[in-house]
């Protein structure tokens, strides 16, 4: 009965398609593998969630969405919890393709007001024009995860600076700015149930980490199907490797929904 319910939990990890909405705010697009990030050939996932083991990295590109003219200063203060994550690298856009860049007139503060906090402010854009959507990339960070949990991450506009648009009359947009919040989860480490059975590098543990990035992640019920795949991953793996005829029977169950995935992925 056991393996049945572990069985369903996966099922519907697989299986569930789901969409997501944007607003108008800071977007925060993880750079999962084939996304560049950036203005160029960016796939701008804009993810709430990641999932990375301690001691590996992620990239992420913050964004400013749908602006509706050309930018002049941006900036962003950034607050997380250090016991979970850390910063191991910050580049900023500074117009110029295909970035990021340091410009002259950027400004990195770790820590300003105690701990766990991060300032990023961009000064020398120009007038730099947002992309077809109407979002402009301002910074990537790179963040390393140091102790399994979930840390959440919250990017908000600076105190006393103003994030600029320009055109024909200069317009501050910081109160029209809400504070938008993502979530880094990190992993009790181990192989994850794609891992186990396929290998941590085959192509269709990355089509299932693709999956994972750029639909489940993208709605508050995907993001519960992720956790819930990773609580039960260490007992899914710990089961398989005593019992070859449940691993086969997990393998047959992922195999028949890999090419409904893989679809899914092309569209």
């Amino acid at each position: 009965m056991k393996k049945f319910a572990l069985l369903c939990v996966f099922t519907l990890f697989m299986c569930c398609a789901v969409s997501a909405a944007f607003g108008v705010e800071y977007g925060a697009d993880f750079l999962e593998t084939g996304n560049p990030g950036g203005w160029s050939e960016s796939l701008k996932t804009f993810d709430d969630v990641w999932t990375v083991s301690p001691g590996r990295t992620v990239n992420m590109d913050i964004w400013i969405n749908d602006l509706p003219e050309e930018l002049i200063t941006a900036g962003f203060q950034m607050e997380y919890d250090a016991s979970l994550v850390s910063v191991s690298g910050c580049d900023v856009y500074d117009g110029s393709l295909p970035g990021p860049w340091d410009g002259d007139m950027t400004t990195i503060v770790e820590n300003p007001s105690g701990t766990s906090k991060y300032v990023v402010i961009v000064g020398n854009l120009g007038c730099v024009q947002p992309d077809t959507g109407g979002d402009i990339p301002i910074a990537r960070i790179k963040f390393e995860g140091t102790s399994p949990g979930d840390a959440a991450v919250t990017f908000k506009p600076i105190e006393g600076f103003d994030t600029v648009v320009g055109g024909d009359s200069t317009t501050v947009f910081d109160s029209q700015i809400a504070p938008h919040i993502i979530s880094i989860s990190i992993s009790e480490g181990g192989q994850c149930v794609s891992e186990a059975i396929y290998g941590e590098y085959s192509e269709e543990t990355e089509l299932l980490r693709y999956f994972r990035d750029s639909v489940l992640s993208r709605t508050g019920e995907g993001q519960e199907l992720i956790k819930l795949y990773y609580y039960w991953s260490p007992v899914m793996v710990s089961l398989m490797r005593m019992d070859t005829h449940f691993k086969g029977e997990v393998k047959a169950m992922m195999d028949s929904v890999l090419p409904m995935i893989e679809r899914l992925a092309e569209q």
